[in-house]
């Protein structure tokens, strides 16, 4: 099977799975919410075996086309800047400076007093274009409200998005639907999420899962059912091990027919495991990847084989530490394998991590927060009233 077409299905099998990755050891209501701002906050906690990191550069020896990067040489080498980070103490990001492009990005997320919630992510596109995403919580510390708009340098206000969270405290579970109204006052489908002690439902008409639902694995959500994966008619469903770890991903479409399949199985100390994908409706076994960790649960092999056995070439991945665990270098190699032989290993990635960790009373850095635009609340209260109009317009045609 062709190296691009093996991704593809893996990026697919793993949809689910990369994203309870996302969210693991978090049961908070408000980063479940698939709140593309608070995730992203959260994002890099998963690539780091420690928290108390107060700030990270991430370099490369690939410069980036049209882009002006910071330099710095290690060893001889030239390595070209591609992040800035700053992170809270917990992990969550705080600051981040990267080039996309030829547009510098700077990213700035600022949280209430006690660092607990966030309530705007801004971001700064080369000092011209500012965008602004507010976060407003109710007495519950819960999400109600996210306004986001865009302004230039001459302060030109251009609203993008308001989403309104309605939220029922029901005995043992509660529940959230989320309205969301673009620029032109347009409501969104209604999406609803149900949380209970021990799970998540969330029924989501425009992504490509409908309807999900998520239990506790050891304190982690996992995915345990999706139905109307892409096809209206299509159910997935989700089993794991007694330690949270994946073992089968059964598609059915529709429900009861077996269309695909994908299964895991894990050596003792899970330091191998091993991916199986199907085809022909999910009866036979085709492409088998093999991925090896370190103590550290870094990636630091991997190789499939294809339906006939043959196998393609092989990823190698060195590290480096520090004190922490946390790596400070890695190497990427790739190994050609031609007819069951492999080759010589191919250096095709160098990455440095410049670590800082927080030292006794050192406090996170502090921005100033912008004042709340006056035109936010009367945009809220249009929005909301022409989408009413928009509504009942449409119904008359009908």
């Amino acid at each position: 099977m062709p190296q691009s077409t093996k991704n593809c299905w893996i990026l697919i099998i793993s949809f689910f799975t990369s994203y309870a990755h996302a969210q693991e050891k978090n049961t908070d209501i408000n980063a479940n919410l698939n709140n593309y701002k608070i995730t992203k906050s959260y994002e890099d906690t998963v690539n780091f075996r420690t928290r108390n990191i107060y700030t990270v550069q991430h370099y490369s020896t690939i410069k980036k086309a049209n882009s002006n990067q910071q330099t710095k040489v290690f060893r001889g080498k030239t390595f070209y800047l591609d992040t800035h980070t700053e992170y809270l103490p917990d992990g969550r990001k705080l600051y981040e400076r990267y080039n996309y492009e030829k547009t510098q990005r700077i990213e700035k997320y600022h949280y209430d007093a006690g660092l607990k919630h966030l309530r705007l992510y801004e971001v700064n596109e080369n000092n011209k274009v500012f965008y602004y995403n507010w976060l407003f919580y109710d007495a519950k510390e819960n999400l109600i409200e996210e306004f986001d708009y865009s302004a230039d340098q001459k302060n030109n206000f251009n609203i993008q998005t308001y989403i309104k969270y309605n939220i029922e405290y029901l005995k043992n579970r509660t529940k959230i639907a989320v309205t969301e109204y673009d620029s032109d006052s347009i409501a969104s489908p209604l999406q609803t999420y149900i949380f209970t002690p021990s799970s998540i439902t969330k029924d989501l008409p425009q992504y490509q899962s409908h309807f999900q639902k998520f239990e506790l694995f050891n304190g982690n959500y996992k995915p345990v059912e999706t139905r109307g994966f892409i096809f209206d008619d299509r159910y997935v469903d989700f089993k794991y091990d007694s330690k949270g770890f994946i073992i089968s991903e059964i598609w059915h479409k529709p429900e009861g027919v077996l269309e695909n399949q994908t299964t895991y199985a894990y050596a003792p100390d899970y330091k191998e495991r091993i991916e199986q994908l199907y085809h022909m409706k999910g009866t036979e076994k085709s492409l088998k990847t093999t991925r090896r960790y370190n103590q550290y649960d870094d990636l630091i092999f991997q190789q499939s084989v294809d339906y006939t056995g043959s196998p393609s070439s092989i990823d190698h991945f060195e590290y480096i530490y520090d004190q922490m665990g946390n790596w400070v270098e890695r190497k990427t190699y790739d190994q050609p394998c031609e007819k069951g032989i492999p080759g010589k290993k191919v250096l095709i990635s160098h990455e440095m991590r410049a670590i800082e960790y927080y030292q006794e009373g050192q406090s996170p850095r502090k921005f100033a927060l912008p004042a709340l635009p006056k035109q936010i609340t009367t945009a809220k209260r249009k929005i909301a009233e022409r989408a009413l109009t928009k509504v009942k317009e449409t119904e008359e045609i009908e």
